[in-house]
């Protein structure tokens, strides 16, 4: 989950067109998506439990930073969107933060395993799109303590493999629009070899027995080598869910 893949193609895309017609041909622009834009792609029968597929709103603060070129910085909405979707292995859930951004995590079996994650950036009209593949599903359930590790690695021959590291925390009862319920919490802590350095801390409360998260915090930062040097990028947002009712 980072732009690795995306600023190697983007560096060597960018020394052509540097070349051929200038700097000032590159320009970044973002696209909120609104929630008529979200639930129109949403084609599945809407559930009506917490964690049931659907479209979940969150109250969203953060942003993504790249310094290439002149910089490039991405502000997020003040509300995003998550879709649940079901699978044949089970839900898949994506966060829409912008046209330019966003993620989706592939849970599967009973405990709800991550076993796969796609991620979306587009810089300077430059898109790309990251699958990531681990070599352990990563847990988002068990007893407090618990300690898991597993790596997981991109399609491409060339990527970096991210080490991650899951602690839960334990059970925690928090509040969403007046309801409580109980979250799983975990904390998760990834770090880049092989090529590119970084690391990501990712705080995570998820509707207990479900893979609905309910608050999300993440911190994350890596350096790429590029054609056009060294590229560095941040990322650093939190989501609270608005409502435990999935809309469609």
């Amino acid at each position: 989950m980072s732009t690795r893949r995306q600023v190697l193609a983007f560096g060597a895309l960018a020394i052509g067109l540097v070349v051929a017609i200038g700097w000032a041909v590159f320009r970044d622009t973002t696209t909120p998506v609104g929630a008529d834009i979200v639930q129109s792609h949403f084609d599945g029968v809407v559930g009506s439990s917490p964690g049931e597929p659907g479209v979940y709103r969150y109250r969203t603060t953060g942003f993504e930073e790249i310094d290439a070129l002149s910089g490039g910085r991405h502000q997020y909405p003040s509300e995003t969107f998550m879709t649940i979707t079901l699978s044949e292995c089970g839900p898949v859930v994506r966060w829409h933060a912008l046209a330019e951004r966003w993620i989706d995590w592939e849970h599967c079996g009973s405990d709800l395993a991550v076993t796969a994650s796609s991620t979306y950036h587009e810089w300077f009209g430059i898109p790309d799109l990251e699958v990531e593949i681990c070599v352990e599903p990563r847990r988002i359930a068990g007893e407090a303590g618990d300690l898991t590790t597993t790596v997981c690695d991109t399609e491409e021959t060339l990527e970096t493999y991210e080490a991650y590291e899951t602690t839960i925390i334990g059970q925690v009862v928090l509040d969403v629009g007046g309801v409580p319920i109980e979250t799983t919490h975990l904390r998760r802590t990834s770090s880049l070899s092989r090529g590119s350095s970084g690391t990501a801390v990712v705080e995570v409360w998820r509707v207990t027995g479900t893979a609905l998260m309910v608050r999300m915090e993440v911190s994350r930062s890596s350096v790429t080598p590029s054609a056009i040097g060294d590229v560095a990028y941040l990322e650093e947002f939190t989501l609270d869910l608005v409502s435990l009712t999935p809309e469609g």
